[in-house]
């Protein structure tokens, strides 16, 4: 037997017919290897599945990040209605309601969808405010369009927001 440097368990020993007989345990794992059908050996091919462009991988990030940031898993567990109402102090009609207003930890479903919409705009004007800085293929009046658009929708988002969380909870930033 030629060495090749790395020795095995029991080659210490020689041949594996030289194991000692009180190395049981080595005996019972023959024994009861040798009892078992033997795998056939199959060559086959793995799947080769398609590459992920990198815009689609974005896409599929964002609208999972919409999704937990809209409460989806709170939508599911607790399953609150999509709209409530409230009676009208003035004419005494059932209004329709889409803020649970003086709950932090509750909302609605259209709640929920509307803030994390807010959330997906505002990294969207990040991202092209990134691309605007960063592209050398925009023109300067195109540059500047870029920023004045990511600008206004930073801040429409950010606007957005303190006026749901103002009206979730009042006295709220006051």
């Amino acid at each position: 037997m030629a060495s090749t440097g790395k020795r095995g368990v029991h080659e210490e020993f020689g041949a594996a017919d030289e194991v000692p007989w009180y190395d049981v345990p080595y005996h019972v794992t023959v024994a009861a290897t040798s009892l078992l059908p033997q795998v056939p050996r199959l060559q086959l091919a793995t799947p080769r599945l398609p590459r992920v462009r990198p815009f689609s991988a974005f896409l599929l990030c964002l609208f999972t990040y919409v999704l937990v940031t809209g409460g989806v898993m709170y939508d599911v567990i607790v399953g609150p209605p999509s709209m409530g109402q409230r009676v009208d102090a003035r004419t005494g009609l059932m209004r329709p309601q889409t803020v649970l207003v003086g709950q932090l930890n509750a909302q609605y479903l259209i709640e929920g969808l509307f803030a994390s919409f807010l959330y997906a705009v505002e990294v969207l004007a990040l991202i092209l405010l990134h691309y605007a800085h960063n592209s050398t293929r925009l023109d300067d009046p195109e540059r500047q369009l870029a920023y004045g658009a990511s600008l206004a929708a930073v801040l429409l988002s950010l606007t957005l927001q303190r006026a749901l969380i103002s009206v979730k909870v009042p006295n709220y930033l006051r």
